[in-house]
């Protein structure tokens, strides 16, 4: 996720500590956001295990993707929670508890980034050591 993408999610952080907005579900329908988002960040996970041998660009994307997904929905489930049974906590330890999450998710987004960034550039230096002075024949049509 790129700097400018987490700004944006710090950005919707600060709204709703600020303006104390949340994702509000009536009735269950809490119950059924909840399990499907520990779904999501359990089965990216689970993926992330089986899948850590493959570096594959695809394969490394899905993975990020998946797994910034289901951190960002724990985050909106975190509000949902507070704003569905948080009456006896209150708002500024809401407002902490978010902005702790909030800062956490986009620092570990962050970091993720970087190093996607770090291992493409340590690909890229091996492929292009591997065939100095050798054409590109994937480019080049031959």
């Amino acid at each position: 996720m790129s700097p400018t993408g987490c700004a944006y999610w710090q950005d919707i952080i600060i709204l709703i500590v600020e303006q104390g907005k949340a994702y509000i579900y009536q009735g269950y329908l809490i119950f059924a956001v909840a399990l499907y988002d520990f779904y999501t960040l359990i089965s990216s996970i689970v993926y992330m295990v089986k899948t850590r041998k493959k570096h594959t660009p695809v394969i490394v994307s899905v993975k990020t993707i998946n797994f910034a997904a289901s951190m960002v929905s724990m985050l909106t489930l975190q509000t949902a929670m507070f704003a569905s049974f948080g009456g006896e906590t209150g708002a500024e330890f809401q407002a902490l508890m978010n902005i702790l999450t909030g800062t956490a998710v986009c620092l570990i987004l962050i970091i993720w980034g970087a190093m996607m960034v770090i291992r493409a550039q340590r690909e890229l230096r091996k492929k292009d050591s591997g065939r100095s002075g050798q054409r590109d024949t994937y480019f080049s049509g031959r």
